[in-house]
């Protein structure tokens, strides 16, 4: 829909629609206590599941110009931000979409059956448009 930001994105969302799954809002900023605590690929508001499609080229030619061990870094420290609010995250990474799609696929299904939490200590408001990435 024009947010995906790059082609694992857009295979992974279509992977879920195709396997009867809810769509997902995209490219969703989650934020608390008035800062912003990350952006999330894929977001599923009632069981407050994010996915993130974490390709190799996020480390091998990083955005901005930062080395590999920093990516790495700020990539931890936002996901344990995101679990620290009780936001389940699913990585899902290219082989995720291939041969290992049916595991992923039961993941995310068992997931999105129990509901978030029911106090929300975080916003979650999608973006209208993705950030287009080079490399």
């Amino acid at each position: 829909d024009g947010r995906a930001e790059s082609p694992l994105e857009t295979r992974g969302r279509l992977r879920m629609l195709g396997a009867g799954l809810p769509a997902p809002e995209l490219q969703t900023e989650i934020r608390a206590g008035g800062r912003l605590v990350g952006v999330v690929d894929a977001w599923f508001e009632a069981a407050a599941v994010a996915v993130e499609f974490d390709g190799r080229i996020k480390y091998t030619h990083p955005w901005r110009e930062r080395p590999a061990e920093r990516v790495l870094w700020e990539e931890k420290r936002r996901e344990d931000g995101l679990r620290a609010l009780d936001i389940r995250v699913v990585l899902v990474a290219d082989a995720d979409l291939g041969n290992g799609w049916p595991a992923t696929e039961e993941r995310l299904r068992r997931l999105l059956a129990t509901p978030g939490p029911p106090l929300r200590r975080f916003s979650a408001t999608p973006r209208a448009r993705g950030v287009r990435r080079a490399g």
